[in-house]
């Protein structure tokens, strides 16, 4: 026990010195390059005619081929055609009410 007590402060400054230069040759590799990932569309953009019954009602709406269920909804919102309420959770979208009608029970 006396001999690991009397080598300990050696070994300490060798490891801190160590570290020292470790830590600078680290530092001097610089930046790592960023890729991206991104893929691009291979897929041409096409308007597409859809049409949205609700009840006895039909919504007719012309998109692109990319847009989603939900910028059909904002379309049809933005020409005062179509109403509904959604709340924005960090999972996903749902929508509260359709045209002042709420879901059923277990329906949402």
């Amino acid at each position: 026990m006396e001999k690991a007590k009397k080598y300990f402060p050696t070994i300490y400054v060798i490891l801190l010195i160590f570290s020292f230069f470790y830590v600078k040759s680290v530092l001097k590799e610089g930046d790592l390059r960023e890729y991206d990932d991104e893929v691009e569309k291979a897929e041409k953009e096409h308007p597409v005619n859809v049409t949205l019954v609700v009840g006895n009602k039909s919504y007719f709406v012309e998109l692109e081929s990319g847009d989603t269920v939900l910028d059909l909804l904002e379309d049809l919102r933005g020409d005062d055609k179509f109403y509904y309420e959604k709340t924005d959770y960090t999972y996903g979208t749902e929508l509260d009410t359709v045209n002042g009608v709420k879901p059923s029970l277990g329906y949402k």
